[in-house]
């Protein structure tokens, strides 16, 4: 029976519009036939109910207005006059289109006169065990306007598991409002394709029989069931195969999963944690490890579509709704139901410039420095600041250990798309992910357990024996026992002449940016130490397999990079170095980083800076992890830009972040506030800028002479 709908969490709305010149043709076809467009939206429903289930007699609910048109006044009378009505249909597959249209338009008619019973009774009288529904779907056919203006839209509510809302207009829009304790989205979104699929071959030919007419993307040929219509609906809708677990039949054609493919898990299991999560709930202050993101908007923002897009995204993505538990030692993943994501709306508007701009600044501080519950949740929240009519800021904020800079960039891109879609009263054009981050986490712990990762152990054995002492910086504090959080941020860019000499550097060296870039940080801390053996930490997407290139969660490794500057090698040479040490390093690089300092200190805490406090990050996200230009127009001439703020997140002693526009490259410095003076880490970035333009002017010089002209005291 039916599932009762439970709140907006229970329920689920999608849409999709006809493409203008079919309904164009089917207004026309209305009107030459004299056929009400209700009649062709019930024919088309009962001609998809009847193939999905096999009968040639289907049973739906209509809504009738039943406001009797001999009573003065009672179309300007507010109330509950609709009822809703059973219609029974017979689908006989050989039956001409029109005729068969024509009897049900009669059918229809000769209801009028009972309009006004109510569904209750109806129940009553049909005999059905008590309690037992007599309908599961509704066709609702709007003749009234459903627009207010301003942006403003009904918004319909069901108790049946499944209703249907057909619009007439310059554009036919279909909606189906859905149970989701009921249906997969994929398989409303099957139904919603089918159903525009049949109306729009009424208008291409409303001669043919019924047999004959279009059943959409992945018609039915003969002797296939109606599952395996579905399942290719599916395919070509979404562009890849739904996977099939727990000891289902896989679908014709389909190869089981290989040992290294990542396949959805069951839920009804204990989900553990990353190797990296399960490290980083153990960091010190790792409440306050939170990756926020400010955004301001000047034009009109829909405040229902927004509200809608944060939780479609939080439906989306697992991780947005994960918290974490401690059981035997082991860290757990905790997965909320989908649901609504709290935005608590800050009104500014009243005050005056100046305060609205001191407020808003405090807020964007306070709302980065939010200190998470890691076991509780949420680790994703928002909060939205009404700075004037037009003009709002977006703070979110996401907790490290579900997100990564990567991910940021997914969070935003597809916030951007649904908030779009939505706003045009389209659904979600975001097809739905092949995995999620518990799947990944089980695929993780399955595949390094046992032998599979020895002879890469081995391998970082060998390559980080007599471990020099982290690179010596010049710090201006004593370090503390345990290092604070709060960081010192300075941006910095390379010109576009300079961009281009390092680009021919690349090609010369047979190297990568990244690697001109690691080789110029090892340069500038031998000029700082004159120390010749130095290991970096390099942080890197670990995004390598196609399935996790649209995900927003924690999948980021680091890798322990180690350089040999004896002998006063050119920077030329030294690149070369760097390359080979670069590539040997990520042909090991499956190993996730808190299983090899476990390797390499047994027994003791693992901290961020174990092996070194410097750490390089290379903020490349391509295709899918690019983030979507600044300033892009919204619907409701909406812009966005982001908020720059100091969010406080010192996670090694110094980090340096590069990334590379089409002329030039920008770098960030992030240092430690308790190690580091602003005044240092301004000097930090100037002699990086200074290294840069001399190894663009001349490769070729040695490392000696570098440190001299850098630190000629």
């Amino acid at each position: 029976s039916p599932e009762p709908l439970a709140g907006s969490a229970g329920r689920g709305e999608l849409a999709v519009c006809l493409a203008a010149s079919a309904a164009a043709a089917l207004q026309a076809l209305s009107s030459e036939r004299t056929l009400s467009f209700e009649t062709l939206a019930q024919g088309a429903w009962a001609l998809v109910l009847s193939r999905r289930t096999g009968r040639e007699d289907v049973l739906f609910g209509i809504t009738a207005p039943a406001r009797p048109a001999a009573l003065p006044g009672v179309e300007a009378m507010v109330g509950r006059f609709a009822n809703t009505l059973p219609l029974r249909v017979t689908v006989a597959p050989r039956s001409p289109l029109l005729p068969w249209l024509r009897a049900l338009e009669v059918r229809r008619s000769a209801l009028r006169p009972y309009e006004h019973v109510p569904l209750s009774r109806i129940e009553e009288w049909s005999g059905l065990p008590g309690g037992t529904p007599l309908l599961y779907s509704r066709l609702v056919v709007e003749s009234f306007p459903v627009s207010i203006g301003g942006g403003i839209q009904w918004i319909e509510a069901s108790s049946e598991p499944l209703a249907v809302f057909v619009r007439p207009g310059a554009e036919v829009a279909l909606k189906m409002v859905y149970a989701r304790a009921r249906f997969e989205e994929a398989e409303i979104l099957a139904l919603l394709e089918e159903l525009r699929s049949v109306l729009e071959s009424f208008a291409a030919d409303p001669r043919k029989r019924l047999s004959e007419i279009a059943a959409g993307p992945g018609e039915l040929p003969a002797g296939e069931t109606d599952l395996h219509r579905l399942d290719k609906i599916v395919q070509r809708v979404y562009r890849r195969e739904i996977e099939t677990l727990g000891g289902k039949a896989l679908p014709a054609g389909r190869k089981a999963p290989g040992k290294h493919d990542i396949v959805p898990v069951p839920r009804d299991q204990p989900l553990p944690a990353t190797f990296y999560q399960e490290w980083a709930l153990q960091l010190d202050r790792a409440e306050k490890n939170s990756i926020p993101r400010a955004l301001r908007g000047t034009g009109r923002l829909d405040l229902i579509a927004l509200r809608r897009s944060l939780a479609e995204l939080v439906r989306r993505h697992e991780s947005l709704r994960t918290s974490f538990r401690w059981e035997g030692g082991e860290a757990y993943l905790v997965i909320a139901p989908p649901g609504e994501v709290p935005l608590p709306v800050v009104d500014l508007a009243a005050l005056p410039a100046a305060r609205r701009t001191e407020i808003l600044d405090r807020l964007v501080a306070e709302h980065a420095d939010h200190e998470f519950d890691m076991a509780r949740g949420p680790l994703f929240i928002a909060q939205l600041v009404r700075v004037g009519e037009r003009d709002h800021a977006l703070l979110l904020n996401t907790h490290h250990i579900i997100s990564d800079g990567w991910s940021l960039q997914v969070l935003q891109r597809e916030l951007i798309t649904l908030y779009t879609a939505f706003v045009e009263g389209r659904p979600s054009p975001l097809p739905p992910l092949p995995i999620q981050l518990a799947d990944f986490a089980h695929w993780q712990r399955r595949v390094f357990a046992g032998e599979a990762l020895e002879a890469q152990i081995a391998w970082w054995r060998k390559t980080l024996a007599n471990l020099p002492p982290p690179p010596a910086l010049p710090i201006d504090r004593p370090r503390p026992e345990v290092l604070g959080l709060r960081a010192i941020e300075l941006t910095g860019g390379i010109a576009p002449g300079p961009t281009r000499t390092l680009r021919t550097l690349v090609q010369t060296t047979r190297s990568s940016l990244p690697m001109v870039l690691l080789a110029a940080i090892d340069a500038l801390l031998h000029a700082y130490s004159g120390e010749e053996d130095l290991i970096l930490s390099l942080i890197f997407a670990a995004r390598n397999r196609l399935e996790l290139s649209g995900q927003i969660g924690l999948y980021m490794n680091t890798v322990p990079l180690r350089v040999d500057l004896s002998g006063n090698p050119s920077f030329r040479q030294l690149v070369e170095r760097v390359r080979d040490a670069t590539v040997e390093a990520y042909s090991h690089q499956d190993i996730p980083f808190p299983r090899l300092l476990t390797e390499l200190f047994p027994g003791r805490k693992l901290t961020r800076t174990m092996l070194s406090g410097v750490c390089f990050n290379m903020l490349s996200f391509a295709g899918a992890g690019e983030a979507p230009a600044a300033g892009a127009a919204l619907p409701g001439d909406l812009t966005l830009q982001p908020i720059v703020a100091d969010v406080g997140g010192a996670k090694h002693d110094l980090v340096v972040a590069c990334s590379e526009t089409r002329d030039s490259i920008n770098f960030e410095l992030a240092a430690a506030a308790d190690l580091f003076t602003p005044e240092r880490v301004r000097r930090i970035a100037s002699d990086f800028k200074a290294l840069l333009a001399q190894v663009t002017a001349d490769p070729d010089i040695p490392l000696d002479r570098l440190r001299k002209l850098l630190t000629p005291a």
